[in-house]
């Protein structure tokens, strides 16, 4: 829910969270924040702190917020979202 990058880490090729707070499964939850921020800003990377960062760097700025869009959407986070449940486990019928 706080995609800010304060808040994670990466170790080889895994982003790790470091701050739990704002840490949801909750679908309803996730959609709505997903769909405020497609409307509320162009710039990812400016919301992700790194305005300053790519200031001089239009070409990665661009490039970042173009595979973040591409990534960060209801379809593909659900899709992950999905993906990454455990199976349900059922108990056996008692005879």
């Amino acid at each position: 829910m706080d995609p800010h990058l304060k808040n994670f880490g990466v170790v080889a090729d895994r982003v790790v969270l470091l701050d739990a707070g704002g840490l949801t499964n909750n679908w309803n939850e996730i959609e709505k924040k997903l769909l405020i921020q497609e409307d509320e800003f162009d710039s990812p990377h400016v919301r992700l702190g790194l305005e300053m960062t790519l200031r001089d760097r239009p070409d990665i700025s661009g490039r970042f917020d173009d595979r973040w869009r591409a990534l960060v959407n209801p379809e593909s986070v659900l899709s992950n979202l999905t993906a990454s449940r455990p199976p349900v486990e059922r108990a056996a019928p008692r005879s």
